[in-house]
C-alpha cells in the first residue's frame, strides 16, 4: 500500500485548499488578494527562505564537523531512555499506520510549518505573521549548536531491531529522506519544537482562532508519537523540542518590536518612493497620450480633407512576456534545466567492459584495470583487461580451475586448484611472475590482497574439526607466513586495507567480526552476536557487512573500529549482500526490486557517506551482483544481455563498468513541477489581468511603426 506519488499530490491539494477556505474565514482566494499579500509581507517569506538555505547549510557541515572532531552521543541517550522506541515500534507496527504517519511526518510538518505564516499573511495579521516567521528563525538558530556539536542518529540506526519504517516506506520516500535528513539532528526535535512554538504564539495573539488552536494540537500530538514509531527520534528529543520552543517563544517577545521596526521602516519608504514614481509616470505618460492623440485627430482631419481615410490600427497589448520578462524567463530556465536533469537521472549509465559469450564473474578492479574470472575455455580461469580498450590477456592458462581474483597494483592473488587442492597463487602482471603463496595439502581460499599482504581462510588445522579454519597472512615481499588466528573456532571471509585486517567468526552461536593489527599484532572482537555479521569488507578503519537476522532479513551495516560505533547504511525490508566500501562509497547487491532471494532482477546501490545519499547504480532488470568498487568505479556481473534460462543457471554473465559520474537525485521531479506551475500562473494570471493601456514608449514605438 502507498500512499506517495499522485494520490499524495491529489490529496495534499484538496487538503491544502480546503483548509486555505476554512482557515481565511472565507476571504476570497485569488490572484489579486495574494499579490497584495506578496507586496506586504515579502519580508516575512524572505526569512523563511533564509532560514531554508541556513538549514541547508548546516547540513552540509554536520558530517565534516562530526567527523573532524569524532562527535557522537547516541550511545549518552541510549543509556538514558534504553529501548523505549523498540516496544512502541514492536507492539504496535502496521503498514497502514506506517503509511499514514509517514505521510504526516513528511507533508503534514511541511504543511504546518508554513501554512500558520501564510494564512495569516492572507488575513493581513501583520504582528501575528511577523512573530511566528521570526518564531520560525529562532527555533532554528537554536538549535543549530545542538545538530552540529551533540550528533544523535536516529533510533533506527542505533537500536537493534528497529526498524526505519519511515524511510524506507518506498524508493521516493527513501529518496527524499536521503536528500534532506542528515539522519543524526534528533535533538532537538522541530517536529515538536516548531508546531509547539506556532501552537503557544497562536494562544497568545489569537486566542479566538479555534480552528488553528485546533489543527495544531491535532499536528502536535500526532507528530510526537509518528516521530517515536517510525523510528526516527528518542523520547528525549521530544523533552528537548519542547526546551526550544519555549526559549524562541520567549526570545521573539523579548526582540520583536526591535527586529522588525527597521524593517518596516524600510518598507514603508520603498512603498512610498514607489508610489511617488509611479504616479509622475503616469502624469507624464498622461499627459503624452493626450497630446499624442491631438496630433493624431489633427492628422486625421488633413487626411479626411483630402479625401484619404486613414485605416486605424488595432491597439493590440504587448504580451506578458514584454511586461515581465524576468519571471517567465526563470520559469523557463527551471523548465529546460530540470527536464535535462531528470533525462540524465533516467539514463542508463551501465557500459559493458566484458561480454564475450561466456560465463563471467567474480570482477575485481584496481585503477582502470579489471580481472574477472572467465569460462570461456571451458574451466575457470583468471583474465584481466584495461577498461575502455579492447585487449585482454588470459594470467592463468592451467586446466583445472581458478577463481575469486583480487587485484591491487598490477598484482592479481586467486584460489587455484591445480595442485589437486585449492591454494593461493600471486601473478605479477608487470613482471610476467606467477607464484605459488600456498602448496599445503589442506585447501586455502578466499583470498585478498593490500599492498604488500595478502590474506585468506586456511583449512591446514582443521583436523579434528573438519569445519574449522584459520586466518592466515604473508608478507609477499619477504614471504613470510603468519598465522593469526589459533582458536578451534571457524573463521572466514577475510578482508585487509592497510594495516587491518577483519574477518567473521562463529562463536556463541552467531558469526561475529574480528579485527587484527599488522603493525602491533592487536585482535579484537568488534560484535557480540544478536545477529550473524557476514562478508565483512574494511577500509581504512570501517567496516562494511552483512547484517542478518536470518536468511530473509539481511542489511548492510557499517562500523567504525577505532570509534566502536555501528550504523545501518541500507535497512530496505528487502535483502542487502555483498557490501564492498572505497573511501566515502558503499556498494551492494540488493533485491528491492526481485520477489527476494534467488529471484530475478538484483540491481546495485551505492550510499554516499559524504552526502547521506543512497543511488540506484545498475538501473537494468536483470541480475547484477558481485560487485567491487575503487575510487569511483564500480564494476560487477550483469545477466542482461542473456535469456531466462541461461540466468537461471548462472551461465552466460557479463561485466559491467560505471564510473559513477553522473547520477541526479529524483526531488528534481519537485522542481520541473514547481516550473510548470510558475509559468503556467504566470500566463493566466496576465490573460485574466491585463493592463490598463499602453505606456507611453508603447505608444511612440506604435506611431513610428505607423
Amino acid at each position: 500500500m502507498f500512499i506517495f506519488g499522485k494520490v499524495a499530490l491529489v490529496i495534499t491539494f484538496l487538503i491544502g485548499i480546503m483548509g486555505l477556505r476554512m482557515l481565511t474565514k472565507g476571504k476570497p482566494l485569488n490572484m489579486a488578494n495574494m499579490g497584495a499579500m506578496v507586496k506586504k509581507y515579502w519580508p516575512q517569506f524572505l526569512l523563511i527562505f533564509v532560514v531554508y538555505s541556513f538549514k541547508n547549510l548546516v547540513d552540509s557541515l554536520n558530517w565534516p564537523i562530526r567527523n573532524t572532531l569524532g562527535l557522537d552521543f547516541t550511545p549518552e541517550v541510549f543509556a538514558i531512555e534504553g529501548k523505549l522506541v523498540w516496544y512502541i515500534q514492536f507492539h504496535l507496527n502496521n503498514i497502514y499506520l506506517t503509511n499514514v504517519l509517514t505521510y504526516l511526518y513528511v507533508i503534514g510538518f511541511m504543511f504546518s510549518a508554513y501554512i500558520s505564516i501564510l494564512i495569516y499573511a492572507y488575513m493581513d495579521n501583520r504582528k501575528v505573521a511577523s512573530i511566528l516567521s521570526l518564531n520560525y528563525l529562532l527555533v532554528y538558530l537554536i538549535a543549530t549548536p545542538f545538530y552540529l556539536f551533540t550528533p544523535v542518529d536516529v533510533t533506527s540506526n542505533f537500536i537493534p531491531d528497529v526498524h526505519p519504517l519511515a524511510y524506507n516506506l518506498n524508493s521516493q520516500v527513501h529518496h527524499f529522506f536521503i536528500a534532506v535528513d542528515p539522519l543524526d539532528n534528533c535533538i532537538p526535535s522541530l517536529h515538536i519544537g516548531l508546531p509547539l512554538a506556532i501552537l503557544m504564539v497562536i494562544y497568545l495573539h489569537d486566542p479566538s482562532n479555534k480552528p488553528m488552536k485546533r489543527l495544531y494540537w491535532f499536528f502536535l500530538c500526532l507528530n510526537a508519537f509518528a516521530i517515536l514509531y517510525l523510528g526516527i527520534h528518542w523520547a528525549v528529543d521530544i523533552i528537548a523540542g519542547i526546551l526550544v520552543a519555549l526559549l524562541s517563544l520567549w526570545i521573539s517577545h523579548r526582540i520583536h518590536n526591535r527586529f522588525w521596526q527597521p524593517i518596516y521602516a524600510f518598507q514603508n519608504k520603498w512603498s512610498l518612493k514607489r508610489l511617488r514614481r509611479k504616479t509622475a509616470l503616469k502624469k507624464i505618460e498622461d499627459e503624452a497620450d493626450a497630446m499624442i492623440r491631438e496630433e493624431a485627430a489633427e492628422d486625421n482631419g488633413k487626411l479626411r480633407g483630402l479625401g484619404i481615410v486613414r485605416p486605424r490600427r488595432s491597439k493590440k497589448k504587448p504580451p506578458a512576456a514584454k511586461r515581465y520578462p524576468g519571471l517567465l524567463a526563470i520559469g523557463l530556465a527551471l523548465l529546460f534545466l530540470n527536464v535535462f536533469v531528470i533525462l540524465f537521472d533516467t539514463l542508463d549509465n551501465d557500459i559493458p567492459a566484458i561480454t564475450e559469450y561466456s560465463q563471467q564473474m567474480e570482477p575485481d578492479v584496481y585503477d582502470d584495470v579489471l580481472v574477472w574470472t572467465d569460462m570461456r575455455e571451458g574451466n575457470l580461469d583468471i583474465f584481466t583487461s584495461k577498461i575502455g580498450t579492447d585487449k585482454i590477456t588470459q594470467l592463468s592458462t592451467n586446466s583445472e580451475d581458478q577463481w575469486n581474483p583480487h587485484i591491487w597494483d598490477g598484482k592479481v592473488v586467486w584460489t587455484d586448484l591445480r595442485g589437486g587442492n585449492p591454494d593461493i597463487y600471486l601473478y605479477d602482471t608487470d613482471a610476467l611472475e606467477l607464484t605459488p603463496l600456498t602448496l599445503d595439502p589442506m585447501a586455502q581460499t578466499q583470498p585478498d590482497m593490500y599492498g604488500n599482504y595478502v590474506v585468506w581462510t586456511d583449512f591446514r588445522h582443521a583436523s579434528p574439526l573438519p569445519d574449522n579454519s584459520d586466518i592466515y597472512i604473508m608478507d609477499i615481499t619477504t614471504m613470510k607466513e603468519t598465522r593469526i588466528t589459533t582458536d578451534p573456532h571457524p573463521d572466514n571471509n577475510p578482508s585487509i586495507y592497510g594495516d587491518t585486517v577483519v574477518w567473521s567468526r562463529f562463536i556463541d552461536g552467531y558469526w561475529d567480526l574480528f579485527s587484527y593489527r599488522i603493525d602491533t599484532g592487536e585482535k579484537q572482537r568488534l560484535t557480540f552476536g544478536g545477529a550473524d555479521h557476514l562478508a565483512p569488507n574494511v577500509y581504512t578503519r570501517k567496516v562494511v557487512y552483512e547484517y542478518a537476522r536470518s536468511a530473509e532479513d539481511i542489511d548492510i551495516h557499517m562500523m567504525d573500529i577505532d570509534k566502536n560505533r555501528t550504523r545501518g547504511i541500507c535497512n530496505h525490508p528487502a535483502i542487502q549482500m555483498e557490501p564492498q566500501i572505497y573511501g566515502k562509497k558503499i556498494i551492494w547487491t540488493d533485491y528491492r526490486n526481485t520477489g527476494g532471494f534467488g529471484a530475478e532482477g538484483t540491481n546495485i546501490y551505492m550510499y554516499d557517506l559524504s552526502r547521506n545519499l543512497e543511488v540506484k547504480v545498475s538501473q537494468n532488470e536483470a541480475i547484477q551482483r558481485d560487485p567491487a568498487i575503487y575510487k569511483d568505479s564500480v564494476v560487477w556481473t550483469d545477466y542482461r544481455n542473456h535469456d531466462e534460462d541461461q540466468h537461471l543457471y548462472g551461465w552466460y554473465g557479463d561485466i559491467y563498468w560505471n564510473p559513477l559520474s553522473v547520477h541526479y537525485e529524483s526531488y528534481s521531479w519537485f522542481l520541473l513541477i514547481f516550473s510548470i506551475i510558475l509559468i503556467t500562473g504566470y500566463v493566466w494570471y496576465h490573460k485574466r489581468n491585463p493592463p490598463p493601456g499602453y505606456g507611453l514608449v508603447d505608444i511612440i514605438k506604435m506611431e513610428l511603426e505607423q
